[in-house]
């Protein structure tokens, strides 16, 4: 008996805790198990008074997540610049070093001296007019020569601006010079065409442009050793030749006007 009613009370006992556990609710979380975002607005403007209570220090202060600001929008980061990325060539500092393109032997450019045999070819002039290299090139005047195509967007745009830049430095004496430009492209490059690009490089009179038949204007390539079998192998090429001189300098590679320049000083102008 007595140990019956002990188990009994026991009992009764657990069964009444477990009441008072029940009638007091479920178990609350903690508190400190859970934490509260940075980025609330009552965190916010908290964060932001007591940032204005502190007093200014040399350091470099670090953003708090816990601004308005920060709130509101994070800063977006600019993309990297892709690695091994080409700078563009409409740059001032790319136009500055235009001049300076390497030729072979990894000089700026190669200069040579050369005698050249002149073939008596018919070309055509800008005004239509029929004309023979040998006549344009005719002793009387010193002569700047390169070899253009108006459709081309590489070296000939240089090759020309260089040229127009020489027409300017020599001044008033310009006319005491011939320049000379000749198409590699005449199945395109008609004297109309030629007309419109001697204008949009300020060519004076006594800068001619000359096109052709394809086979006269390969032989005048041929000439000069300028041929590359294509216009797209068109290679960077000067030619200047004194008044009364069969020598020509050939300038290979995207000289600057002042190289030009330098070098018709030194063939002197016409007597």
């Amino acid at each position: 008996m007595n140990e019956n009613r002990i188990a009994t009370v026991a009992l009764a006992l657990l069964l009444g805790a477990a009441s008072v556990n029940a009638a007091a609710g479920p178990e609350k979380s903690n508190p400190a198990a859970k934490k509260a975002s940075c980025c609330t607005p009552e965190a916010a403007e908290k964060a932001t008074e007591e940032a204005a209570k502190r007093p200014a220090t040399s350091d470099a202060k670090k953003a708090s997540c816990c601004t308005p600001e920060a709130a509101e929008k994070t800063p977006e980061k600019a993309p990297a610049k892709p690695e091994g990325a080409k700078a563009s060539c409409c740059t001032p500092e790319a136009a500055e070093t235009a001049g300076e393109t390497k030729a072979p032997g990894g000089k700026a450019y190669a200069r040579s001296v050369e005698k050249l045999d002149i073939p008596n070819l018919t070309l055509v002039a800008m005004d239509g007019t029929r004309v023979t290299l040998q006549d344009v090139l005719a002793p009387g005047k010193p002569v700047l020569l390169n070899f253009i195509f108006t459709t081309c967007t590489t070296i000939c745009p240089v090759l020309s601006a260089t040229f127009s830049a020489v027409q300017d430095g020599l001044g008033e004496d310009v006319t005491d010079y011939r320049m000379v430009s000749i198409s590699i492209d005449p199945e395109r490059d008609t004297p109309a065409r030629l007309r419109e690009y001697a204008a949009r490089h300020h060519a004076g009179p006594q800068w001619v442009f000359l096109t052709g038949q394809v086979e006269s204007i390969k032989a005048a390539q041929e000439a000069f050793e300028a041929y590359r079998g294509s216009k797209f192998n068109h290679a960077p090429l000067t030619f200047l030749r004194a008044a009364d001189d069969d020598e020509w300098v050939r300038l290979e590679g995207l000289v600057g006007a002042k190289v030009v320049l330098d070098e018709v000083a030194s063939l002197g102008a016409a007597e």
